[in-house]
């Protein structure tokens, strides 16, 4: 984006926009004083792009190229969805300033990691392995909402006419996004509880270990289910239930290991149980605190040595 410090030609005094040469009216409508027949663009003036010029106008369109090849914050506000920058506001002596913006997401090129900002080997990937991959990152970094699908297909380095054959819409992406992530992150979590020899409770007891190596991973960004539900309407039954079937295939298994472990009731105890995880998982993507995983595991082992038969209390250490 071209601008010029104060006294220089613009918009004003202040510093301001380039739409190109200096222009005078004529009746309402602004006319380039080197090209008369120029006529403004619909959304030229927000979008900072200048007028559309006539063919063979190489002047004009030298300042057209100009002005786009260096357009960072429009560029981000595309990617993000967004197709404004903010609109101008004057000042008292006829200063020009724009209007504060939400902070837009980093303009990422095509192969490029939209989390590290580095060239991705995913290029050679099938396309929907690419969108997936893409919309995971920036979903869950970001928030749904805040991503629009230019900068997934951006950072997935496809067309967005690809997107749209394979997912139909934004929300089907968003969909198959949260079952993907629902589907793999069951793979680790119960994996991880049934791997090798292990008795019920030793199983159990691993739940916490398990989620203390994930709050620890540098790209944790919380649960994509508890994410997704706080960003949409709470009537929204398409995202919530999406969710609830990812919660009670993971409940379901507990209740299993807490009835193989004798609990006389594991309908009730794996409710408790799923509010330490949710409730851990919630308060390390707050905090950031490493000891959140250690604070669930001892209040876990409370909850079992209180509710499974034959369980000998364990005793704290002291300080």
């Amino acid at each position: 984006m071209v601008s010029f410090p104060s006294g220089g030609p613009g918009l004003g005094r202040g510093p301001g926009v380039v739409l190109g040469p200096v222009r005078r009216s004529r009746g309402d409508r602004p006319v380039c004083l080197l090209h008369g027949s120029c006529q403004p663009r619909a959304g030229a003036i927000s979008r900072g792009i200048g007028t559309a010029p006539r063919s063979g106008c190489l002047v004009r369109r030298r300042t057209l190229l100009q002005n786009r090849s260096v357009l960072p914050a429009q560029r981000a506000h595309r990617l993000c969805g967004s197709d404004r920058v903010g609109r101008t506001r004057r000042g008292r002596n006829g200063e020009s300033g724009v209007t504060a913006q939400a902070q837009p997401l980093p303009a990422v090129l095509p192969g490029e990691d939209p989390v590290r900002g580095e060239a991705s080997a995913r290029s050679d990937a099938p396309p929907r392995e690419r969108l997936l991959r893409a919309a995971t990152e920036l979903f869950c970094r970001h928030g749904i909402h805040a991503v629009g699908v230019d900068a997934v297909v951006a950072a997935a380095g496809t067309a967005k006419a690809t997107l749209y054959k394979l997912f139909g819409s934004k929300e089907r992406l968003v969909e198959t996004v949260l079952e993907a992530e629902g589907q793999a992150w069951r793979d680790w979590f119960l994996g991880g509880l049934e791997a090798g020899e292990a008795s019920p409770r030793e199983r159990l007891d691993r739940i916490f270990p398990l989620l203390a190596e994930w709050f620890r991973d540098e790209r944790f960004y919380g649960c994509p289910f508890i994410n997704a539900v706080g960003e949409h309407d709470k009537r929204d039954d398409r995202v919530r239930n999406l969710t609830l079937a990812h919660k009670r295939q993971v409940a379901a298994r507990l209740r299993a290991l807490l009835a193989e472990a004798g609990a006389p009731d594991p309908d009730a105890l794996v409710h408790e149980v799923g509010l330490l995880i949710d409730g851990a998982i919630v308060t390390a993507l707050v905090t950031r605190d490493p000891e959140v995983g250690a604070v669930g595991a001892r209040a876990l082992a409370s909850l079992l040595d209180n509710a499974l038969p034959g369980a000998a209390p364990r005793r704290r250490k002291r300080a």
